[in-house]
């Protein structure tokens, strides 16, 4: 499985967005993104600090995970990447140039564009 940050920041902003204690990798399945893909990027987010939740695997195989809530960071690059302008500006640059990038330099490409929209 490859990291999907598009998938990273829908889950923020669901997670974000709700009003539910609890959001499981089922609920923000969807078209694009299976349940069992969801539930691996929402392990990642645990171990990068950016959501609290927890995912399970089970003795088939099977995964399932859930999110209650976005850490200080998690709200931090949500913030960073939620404009759809900024988002798309930051994965065209990226893709063009890089390919791909590490967590850190995603967040700051993002920044940099924002800033740039901020006239700053």
């Amino acid at each position: 499985m490859k990291r999907d940050m598009d998938l990273v920041r829908v889950i923020l902003m669901a997670v974000e967005e709700s009003d539910e204690l609890v959001i499981d990798a089922a609920q923000l399945a969807s078209d694009t993104w299976d349940e069992v893909t969801v539930a691996r990027h929402l392990e990642l987010m645990i171990e990068a600090g950016l959501v609290v939740g927890q995912v399970d695997e089970s003795m088939g195989g099977g995964v399932d995970g859930f999110v209650s809530r976005l850490t200080w960071l998690g709200y931090d690059f949500l913030d960073t990447v939620r404009s759809e302008a900024v988002w798309q500006k930051t994965k065209t640059s990226i893709g063009e140039k890089v390919g791909s990038a590490s967590f850190d330099v995603v967040k700051a490409v993002a920044a940099g564009f924002a800033m740039k929209a901020l006239g700053l």
